[in-house]
């Protein structure tokens, strides 16, 4: 004969819960776990904003006609970026460099060389792009220079 232990009856209900419920746990431990979906890579975000005003720090776009004559190139005007528009063929044929000049002073716009490194942040600023009289080149790195380069200004975050 075999010997059959009794538990008390509390305890053997314990006992058959308890090995309920660690039955269910190791079965939702041994559940399959759902198949890992591979998600493609956003695209890249296209660029936003496109440069409009070519600069001296962007360098001269070629065709573009110099802001004072309603253009988009806010390069310097030197005698140099003179004789690119006249073989661009974006200035006058018959206009003479001294005449060039003469526009920019009749407007009082201040061009570098000589006023240069003030961001466009002197007496004469903002950026003629944005209706001030100073057309120094932006300093590269800045919020201005970007703006500048872009035609308008990037909103806060």
């Amino acid at each position: 004969m075999t010997a059959r232990m009794t538990l008390p009856r509390g305890i053997a209900r314990s006992a058959r819960w308890t090995a309920l419920a660690s039955v269910a746990l190791l079965a939702v431990g041994c559940a399959h776990e759902k198949p890992h979906v591979s998600v493609p890579e956003a695209p890249p975000v296209p660029l936003t904003y496109t440069l409009v005003h070519c600069h001296d720090g962007t360098g001269h776009i070629a065709g573009s006609v110099p802001w004072i004559l309603g253009g988009t190139c806010c390069c310097t005007p030197t005698r140099e970026m003179f004789e690119v528009h006249r073989a661009e063929k974006t200035v006058p044929e018959d206009m003479t460099y001294e005449a060039y000049m003469a526009l920019y002073a009749g407007k009082g716009i201040q061009v570098g060389p000589a006023h240069s490194g003030c961001n466009n942040r002197c007496e004469f600023g903002p950026h003629v792009v944005f209706g001030g009289k100073c057309m120094a080149a932006p300093t590269p790195g800045t919020a201005n220079y970007e703006e500048v380069s872009i035609g308008h200004r990037i909103p806060a975050h």
